[in-house]
């Protein structure tokens, strides 16, 4: 199967477009959803949630929020150290549950979000990135699992990030976590600077490709 470096930039934007039209309705203006986009580089001053406010009344706000758009647990996930680490792991256990249980497919694309966003922070929550890889492999929520594969690009834990990624990239054609996936890994990875094309380089070397969507993107990212 030939890959034009055409078909490649549709096939791309029409993933793109999938998540974006399932998300960007519902976190237009939300902190989350802005954190899951490379476009936004520049991050708020963090706004600190009263220590009074528990982790569960904290959840249950989330959950209400999260169909309508509004901010919230953003400045906590990104910021943990101003937080008591108990009340940040409580947050976590809490956003895990919700992404992989809640019935509405919209809070649960913003839990994954959140979860994801907590492993980009400085210093990113610790375990972040292994709860929402946990999230990953238990869903079988298509959009989830997009919003967790295409935001790996930006994970602190780059190493563990770009490991995962390289075996969504090898998933053989016809049977992916999601259609497309390991195009959607391919193409992380080509936004993850020298890293990501090291790890495109082994993943060529040794015929890794499976998907022919997935090897014609890297055949164009090498070739551009």
């Amino acid at each position: 199967m030939i890959i034009t470096q055409n078909q490649l930039g549709h096939t791309r934007m029409l993933s793109q477009f999938i998540v974006m039209a399932s998300l960007n309705a519902l976190v237009a203006t939300g902190a989350i959803g802005i954190a899951a986009s490379p476009l936004h580089s520049q991050r708020p001053s963090p706004r600190i949630v009263p220590s009074r406010v528990s982790a569960a009344e904290m959840l249950i706000t989330f959950e209400q929020q999260a169909q309508s758009d509004q901010v919230s647990l953003a400045s906590i996930v990104r910021h943990p150290h101003l937080y008591p680490a108990a009340k940040i792991d409580s947050l976590m256990s809490g956003l895990e549950g919700i992404a992989l249980r809640s019935t509405s497919q919209i809070v649960r694309g913003k839990a994954a979000n959140a979860l994801t966003t907590a492993g980009t922070g400085d210093p990113p929550v610790r375990g972040a990135l292994q709860r929402a890889l946990r999230v990953y492999r238990t869903s079988r929520d298509d959009l989830v699992r997009r919003m967790i594969l295409g935001s790996l690009y930006s994970q602190k834990e780059r190493e563990a990030a770009i490991s995962f990624l390289k075996q969504v990239a090898s998933q053989d054609e016809d049977h992916q976590d999601f259609p497309e996936a390991s195009l959607e890994a391919v193409s992380t990875l080509s936004y993850m600077g020298a890293d990501g094309r090291a790890a495109l380089v082994d993943l060529r070397s040794r015929g890794a490709f499976r998907d022919p969507a997935a090897r014609g993107w890297a055949d164009w990212y090498f070739n551009k």
